[in-house]
């Protein structure tokens, strides 16, 4: 999730209740992920998307949704066909944009025999929000060797239409059953429908021993059944709640200074068959006021499909 340095200035393009109305599941306001990220070009290399809040995290528009924008206009620039394959998006958040319309203005740098380079930017108001840097290569790369991680040994996802339980019974029985957060959780939650299989809910972990560090993760889908593509897994990957905060008994939050997500499977142009997908995340080192967060996500059938690292900021929340 992208750090906050100014208020939000919703300028409620989609009727939103403002920034500080709790979005509930279902509620009748909020949009889909795939109009969440939707673009549109204004001219060659320009394109327009609009940030709703129902996608907002616990400060600000989530970070993930942000880099699937971005992934969306530089496929519109640079891989209209789909011929390329997604190898490598990079994101340096700067400043969250508020609620309504953003321009994402995207630069070839190079496209290659093998490999094409690309570097993308949002702004709002004319100020830099996020910088982005991509990789596509072609297709069936010649490989010298082949081995890949084995998924986690964990209980199967539930069928999407299982019921949910509320978050802090969850963890002493999930059952066959999704997670039900409480209406004041960040936006975006209740976007999803998560199981989690791995480590707790936030400040409600032990301090990792000596050595360790912390995971959390689970199974993750969208309420409506979709495609898995690069644009999912974008999403993904920043998906859980900080494993970081398992541990903690302040409240804090942890804004991302820079998230770098590489896709290991190559996908078909039309995505994977709709399916719950396993993401398994961990943190090796908290200290100096930031955080690592390393994500894995595994499809159904235990393929790698991508892995990211962040940076995070970490910090008490101060109440004035």
């Amino acid at each position: 999730m992208t750090e906050r340095t100014q208020p939000a200035r919703s300028v409620e393009p989609f009727g939103s209740k403002g920034p500080d109305a709790v979005v509930e599941p279902g509620a009748a306001d909020a949009v889909p992920f795939d109009d969440a990220i939707t673009v549109c070009e204004r001219e060659e290399g320009v394109y327009t998307a609009d940030v709703h809040p129902s996608w907002d995290g616990p400060l600000t528009t989530h970070g993930g949704v942000l880099a699937a924008c971005l992934l969306r206009a530089i496929d519109l620039r640079v891989n209209p066909a789909s011929d390329l394959q997604w190898r490598t998006l990079t994101c340096h958040y700067m400043r969250p944009p508020a609620h309504g319309e953003i321009e994402i203005i995207v630069t070839p740098l190079r496209n290659g025999k093998r490999f094409a380079n690309t570097a993308a930017r949002i702004e709002q108001n004319g100020r830099l929000c996020v910088s982005a840097l991509a990789i596509h290569s072609v297709r069936d790369l010649p490989e010298a060797d082949h081995w890949d991680p084995a998924i986690p040994d964990v209980a199967p996802a539930p069928a999407r239409g299982a019921a949910t339980r509320n978050v802090f019974e969850y963890y002493d029985d999930p059952g066959d059953c999704w997670i039900e957060l409480p209406s004041q959780a960040p936006r975006f939650f209740h976007r999803m429908k998560v199981a989690p299989r791995f480590g707790t809910f936030g400040m409600m972990g032990p301090r990792p021993e000596p050595g360790e560090g912390t995971e959390n993760g689970g199974w993750l889908t969208l309420p409506q059944p979709r495609p898995v593509d690069p644009a999912l897994l974008t999403l993904f990957v920043d998906a859980f709640w900080p494993t970081v905060f398992q541990p903690l008994r302040v409240a804090a939050m942890a804004p991302t200074l820079d998230l770098t997500i590489h896709f290991r499977e190559q996908l078909p142009p039309e995505g994977l068959p709709d399916q719950p997908l396993l993401a398994y995340n961990t943190a090796i080192s908290h200290k100096g006021a930031t955080a690592d967060s390393d994500s894995r996500i595994f499809s159904a059938d235990g393929r790698l499909l991508a892995q990211a690292r962040q940076l995070q900021f970490v910090t008490p929340i101060v109440v004035d």
